[in-house]
């Protein structure tokens, strides 16, 4: 994983405003963010007035970085996919992002019920992306499934027991469909 310098463009803001200025100019100042680039080749990322960019970001780099988020990609393809390695993925996670054991726990057990109980019996082998969301600024946790296919609710068309299960161990469960979009069927939990 190769580690490339990326630049944000801001507007000027003046002195006196809630966020930074960090040179003099009347156009807009930059700052520089490390982040880890596998397949993102970054120039100005997204404009805006301060506001815009701290506020209400629409980008997800933008997101991840203003909301301090750190990120957890995992991509369930294929009958051969190592859960056990998964879940080691998740542990290193937690431990690296100082996350309670308490909700370490419930992250596992929403991507093993997500995936291996109810969405991979009935799917079969449409890639699942599982994205774990944690936020060192409000220590919020979420956890999103992405799939492809036609519309499939977990809770209307899922195994009962394990959505069951899955929707008493997290705060909040909902389920969108975009035929629209490549990975229509978006399931976003909040632990």
């Amino acid at each position: 994983m190769a580690f490339k310098r990326s630049w944000v463009r801001i507007p000027y803001a003046p002195a006196t405003g809630p966020y930074p200025n960090t040179q003099s100019s009347d156009t807009a100042f930059l700052f520089p963010e490390i982040c880890k680039c596998q397949k993102y080749s970054i120039g100005i990322y997204e404009e805006g007035t301060p506001e815009q960019i701290f506020d209400h970001p629409q980008r997800d780099l933008t997101k991840r970085f203003v909301r301090k988020l750190k990120v957890l990609e995992l991509k369930v393809d294929g009958p051969y996919f190592d859960f056990a390695g998964a879940g080691t993925q998740i542990d290193r996670y937690c431990l690296e992002n100082d996350i309670s054991s308490h909700t370490k726990y419930r992250i596992r057990l929403a991507f093993e019920e997500l995936t291996s109980a109810i969405l991979r019996p009935v799917l079969g082998h449409v890639p699942v992306l599982i994205t774990v969301d944690y936020s060192e600024k409000d220590g919020n946790t979420e956890v999103t499934a992405l799939y492809g296919g036609e519309r499939f609710d977990p809770e209307k068309n899922g195994d009962g027991f394990s959505y069951k299960v899955l929707r008493s161990t997290v705060s909040s469960l909902a389920y969108r469909y975009d035929p629209e979009a490549e990975q229509a069927n978006t399931v976003s939990i909040l632990i």
